[in-house]
């Protein structure tokens, strides 16, 4: 039974943070959330991952954004103090735990499909400060891939990427790029973005084109008729290779702009497919627990390397 199981401390680290909860099965306990500038260091994220360890710990388990090979962050565009550095080896041999570290949407394909009884292909998406994408066979990653990284913008002018190249798709329509196209426009504009009734802090600018392209502003209807015409296009160069029959989504910005954009996005999809018809066949849904699939995930590929 799960609650019999011994936990793992799975830690997630992408480019807004980093995020650790102990995992047992699908159960997820005692999650805590850092922000972005807390940790820049690996000894940071060391002990970050170690704090407060419950009694039943005996592995933790690391997923990071960008490259990651034997436990290795070979490259990391969101935090390159990791590149090159043993995360998983550095871990075993200070704190004697069983540990892994693979890539953050290697977790999260893992994690959705444990979840996901009776989808045995799909293709795992986040879009967020970065986007992500896993091919999901039988509860497996089927290969590596980072399609955040396709450029989509070859102009001299592009947008420069962490990865170091530019025009990258995550470049571009990340949430990191399309907060920065809405400050520009509100600037141009000459609005002011409200504070947020909650925080009574400044609105954040994702948040705020959501309300400008509910109420049919024109320069928020632009700005999201351009990043669906982008995903839109991507994501029939993504099934024109390798048509997979359901999208599964997770990150803020794919919760938050889906159900506005979902439409034209498809409409641009239909319009490059080989076979408009594929459209059809392909359906979007959100992760059933988005922000803890890759935590989830990253403790059962753990338990099946150490089984």
């Amino acid at each position: 039974m799960e609650n019999m199981q011994k936990s793992t401390r799975a830690v997630d680290v992408g480019g807004n943070g980093a995020r650790r909860a102990d995992v047992r099965g699908t159960e997820v306990s005692n999650y805590t959330a850092v922000g972005f500038g807390e940790i820049t260091t690996p000894n940071q994220l060391l002990a970050f991952a170690i704090d407060n360890l419950p009694g039943d710990n005996d592995s933790i388990a690391f997923t990071v954004a960008g490259d990651i090979s034997n436990g290795v962050v070979i490259k990391s565009p969101q935090m390159r103090w990791l590149d090159g550095y043993n995360l998983a080896g550095r871990t075993r041999a200070l704190y004697v735990k069983a540990a892994i570290a693979i890539n953050d949407m290697d977790g999260a394909g893992i994690g959705m499909a444990k979840m996901l009884l009776g989808h045995n292909l799909f293709r795992a998406m986040t879009w967020s400060s970065g986007i992500g994408d896993r091919i999901v066979v039988n509860g497996q990653i089927l290969t590596k891939s980072e399609a955040g990284h396709c450029i989509v913008d070859h102009s001299a002018n592009a947008s420069l990427c962490g990865c170091g190249k530019r025009g990258c798709l995550e470049a571009v329509i990340g949430g990191e790029a399309v907060k920065h196209w809405v400050l520009k426009y509100a600037h141009e504009a000459g609005i002011e973005i409200p504070l947020d009734v909650a925080t009574k802090k400044p609105m954040h600018p994702c948040k705020f084109l959501d309300l400008q392209y509910k109420a049919d502003v024109g320069g928020a209807v632009a700005i999201y008729g351009e990043i669906a015409k982008i995903m839109g296009r991507h994501l029939a160069y993504l099934q024109n290779a390798v048509f997979v029959p359901l999208i599964v989504w997770k990150g803020t910005f794919a919760i938050s702009a889906l159900p506005l954009i979902e439409d034209i996005i498809r409409h641009y999809m239909r319009a490059d497919l080989m076979n408009p018809g594929w459209e059809k066949e392909m359906k979007f849904m959100i992760s059933p627990d988005p922000q803890n699939d890759s935590l989830i995930g990253a403790a059962e590929f753990l338990r099946a390397t150490y089984r």
